[in-house]
């Protein structure tokens, strides 16, 4: 037997007693590699900064993580996805950042590499606790034209990639980067809408052809957008102001809302309560006396930043380039969530909005032969004591509750009220190019009062069988719509002769006014 210096040489018992120690050492070795096996999930997370990648993550982890967002500022993500355990998912994801997470009693809290640490100056994190609930929801401050969990037409979060219909958005960055303030304006930039206007100051959305009727908020239980298509009338228009961004699913909306539309739906998510003090201004000027403000304020409120709390509140002035025009639309919302335990998140909120519009938007008529009238651009043939006010109100409750890392309960009640008056003035018929009579006068009355009583609770988790991840959701919903609509018939002035070349010479009187 050929010996090398410095091996000592096993007899064959000795090196079959070595050799079946290591493969007993090497089994039990393997037994926490087939447990990280287990565990690992798939996972979609989008390109883009840093802090919302993680809180995409976090997200679809169902796991906490506490990191202070203004640390991250500048660094980015290439994204993860594929099949990760919690902690390597994490490792990936902060590949070269000089950050890493570690386990913390509530989760996970992201520190400084130590080699990152030496290099400069000691820096100490500020710790924001960031729930896992609701994170990768939100769009606001990561400049991204894409969220990273959707929750339209579903009742659980899921990725774009993850949801088998087609969904656009519209994000906090689009809205602010094109100064959309109402939902009218976002379906106008939302690709596969049209906007169809009604005889009111609202628009119908259409969606393949069909009328888009119900909208989800949070994604919780379908509610009647009111529009002239549907079973009743509101004149409720949604404020931006109030809202993270909006999300529309085009095609069959009846997937986990029962009694769907086929045109789809329109997913408004609110604004949440920040884990770290903001406040913003937003004032804006346009042309024809167009004016807007907006104050956003959000913070911790108390017990270390368990409470939290939000305030909004917009309003727009506005004038238009046809006479007799204006407009006046104020908002107040308002937001408190509260982390009862690790575990159990408490949300109230309450919107307060109202709409006065001087004035009806009315057509310019043309001569009967079809030649154009050459009317000033400035014509506008309505009243100014025409208008259009709706009043509107919404209180919401919530409560989010994790079980485990795969199981969470949602229960949710919305209550809606609006109330709108309207009194037109409008013309009818063409002008006879000869004598340059034959437009009339119009005018009526109406009043509209809604009430929607919407609840909505679910339990909803994954499991893994036949080597699949699978995603489960059981719950039920209810919806009560109040409503009562008045009209009445034309004015007794109505069909009275009307100067389209002089509005005020032949002028339709007010409805109370006598002759």
């Amino acid at each position: 037997m050929r010996r090398f210096p410095g091996h000592p040489v096993l007899s064959p018992l000795a090196l079959a007693l070595r050799l079946s120690c290591a493969g007993l050492a090497l089994s039990v070795a393997a037994l926490p590699a087939v447990a990280e096996e287990a565990a690992r999930r798939s996972f979609d997370v989008p390109a883009g900064n840093l802090a919302g990648a993680l809180g995409s993550y976090a997200q679809q982890a169902a796991v906490s993580l506490a990191f202070t967002p203004e640390t991250l500022a500048g660094l980015q993500s290439s994204g993860l996805h594929g099949l990760y355990s919690v902690d390597s998912g994490f490792a990936v994801l902060l590949a070269g950042s000089g950050y890493r997470v570690e386990r913390s009693e509530n989760g996970y809290r992201l520190v400084a590499e130590p080699q990152a640490a030496a290099s400069g100056d000691a820096m100490e994190l500020g710790v924001t606790t960031v729930a896992g609930q609701g994170m990768g929801e939100s769009t606001e401050n990561t400049g991204s034209y894409a969220p990273g969990l959707i929750s339209v037409g579903s009742k659980s979060p899921a990725s774009l990639r993850q949801t088998p219909q087609s969904v656009s958005t519209v994000t906090r960055q689009l809205i602010e980067d094109q100064q959309l303030t109402d939902i009218n304006q976002a379906m106008k930039v939302t690709p596969g809408i049209v906007t169809q206007s009604t005889t009111f100051r609202t628009q119908d959305f259409l969606s393949r052809g069909f009328s888009i009727q119900n909208l989800q908020i949070d994604g919780a239980a379908p509610q009647a957008l009111g529009t002239a298509m549907g079973s009743f009338y509101s004149s409720n228009i949604f404020e931006l102001a109030e809202f993270d961004h909006i999300e529309v699913l085009r095609g069959a909306a009846a997937l986990y809302g029962g009694s769907g539309d086929p045109g789809g739906i329109i997913n408004m998510v609110r604004k949440r309560p920040t884990a770290y003090n903001q406040l913003k201004l937003t004032l804006s000027a346009g042309s024809w006396d167009n004016y807007r403000q907006e104050f956003d304020l959000s913070g911790p409120l108390g017990w270390d930043g368990r409470l939290r709390g939000r305030l909004v509140m917009s309003n727009t002035d506005r004038q238009y380039f046809t006479d007799n025009r204006s407009t006046e639309r104020p908002l107040v919302y308002g937001v408190l969530e509260a982390d009862v335990t690790d575990d159990t998140m408490l949300t109230f909120g309450a919107r307060y909005n109202k709409s006065h519009e001087n004035g009806t938007n009315s057509a310019v008529p043309r001569y009967s032969n079809g030649a154009d009238l050459n009317l000033p651009r400035h014509t506008g043939l309505t009243k100014n004591w025409a208008y259009l006010d709706a009043t509107a109100r919404e209180y919401f409750a919530k409560v989010d509750h994790r079980f485990n890392d795969d199981w969470k309960l949602n229960l949710s009640y919305t209550n809606t009220w609006d109330l709108g008056l309207f009194k037109s003035a409008t013309t009818l018929n063409a002008v006879d190019p000869v004598t340059n009579t034959g437009a009339t006068w119009y005018g009526t009355s109406t009043r509209q009062e809604n009430e929607q009583h919407l609840y909505d609770g679910n339990v909803s988790g994954h499991f893994q069988a036949f080597g699949l991840d699978h995603e489960v959701v059981f719950g039920a919903d209810y919806q009560k719509i109040d409503s009562r609509w008045l009209g009445t018939a034309p004015y007794a002035a109505s069909g009275s002769p009307a100067n389209v070349f002089d509005p005020d010479e032949l002028g339709l009187r007010r409805p109370w006014q006598r002759a």
